[in-house]
């Protein structure tokens, strides 16, 4: 679910103690593509960068995660490759020059995702009403904040102007 007061320092409070973290500065266009990537060629730095944080955390937790928790996370539905795609799209223009900030957690309470694009930002508010009330636009587009808004186990917030993504995931495995 949405919330406009989900400050990554609110994510790493709800997560502690926190028993690993990874931070990551991706440039898309230097990210080598897995050879059995399932994402347009486009995308094929993305998928790449979800199988890394998805190993990090199997190694940190010491167990494999169950697929049905995997799905919440990562892939089509997925909060955060949703929120992975929206900082590529939206903020970054799909330049696969431009970074792309990731930091991750993980505690026996859940896991936590920071993505942070190097865009411009965007009134967050304005788009919520806009999906909230059913603008037209939402019908052809809007997966991210659907995804944002429908995951049971999520919680999200933007920050820095909408620059930066803060999730929470209420799983363990």
């Amino acid at each position: 679910m949405l919330n406009d007061h989900l400050t990554w320092k609110e994510v790493e409070n709800r997560l502690h103690p926190i028993l690993a973290e990874e931070k990551k500065c991706i440039i898309p266009a230097t990210v080598d593509p897995l050879e059995n990537n399932q994402y347009n060629e486009a995308y094929a730095w993305m998928y790449a960068t979800e199988k890394a944080i998805l190993h990090w955390l199997e190694r940190e937790s010491g167990k494999s995660i169950p697929y049905d928790l995997s799905k919440t996370m990562f892939g089509v539905d997925g909060g955060f490759s949703e929120g992975l795609s929206n900082a590529f799209v939206h903020g970054n223009k799909k330049d696969s020059s431009r970074p792309l900030w990731i930091d991750v957690l993980f505690s026996q309470k859940g896991v936590g995702f920071s993505i942070k694009d190097s865009g411009k930002g965007f009134d967050v508010k304005h788009v919520a009403y806009g999906y909230s009330n059913g603008l037209p636009f939402f019908h052809i587009a809007g997966n991210g904040f659907k995804a944002l808004n429908t995951l049971i186990s999520l919680q999200a917030g933007y920050e820095e102007g909408g620059t930066r993504l803060n999730l929470k995931f209420d799983i363990s495995w």
